[in-house]
């Protein structure tokens, strides 16, 4: 389910904006860019993240986004996403 859902709200997040100005790209290779270093854990891109991005880069709001989708629990039909 990560797949269909990460492309919709993909188009969700840059909504506004033009897409071709954009790259789609996995939260891990910013994130282990940003700090050199990968665990291998999602878990560390998220806001506090994309604020150290902002403040170190320059990087102006919705210029880098962040699309945080945790796995569908088999007992839910839904999935639980934010949108950074």
């Amino acid at each position: 389910t990560h797949g269909r859902a990460m492309f919709t709200l993909a188009h969700r997040a840059m909504a506004g904006y033009d897409e071709a100005d954009y790259v789609l790209t996995d939260g891990e290779r910013i994130c282990s860019t940003a700090i050199g270093w990968n665990f291998g854990d999602g878990h560390m891109h998220n806001e506090q993240l994309i604020a150290a991005l902002q403040k170190r880069c320059d990087f102006e709001p919705g210029e880098v986004r962040v699309l945080l989708l945790d796995a569908q629990p088999i007992h839910k039909q839904r999935q639980e996403y934010r949108l950074v």
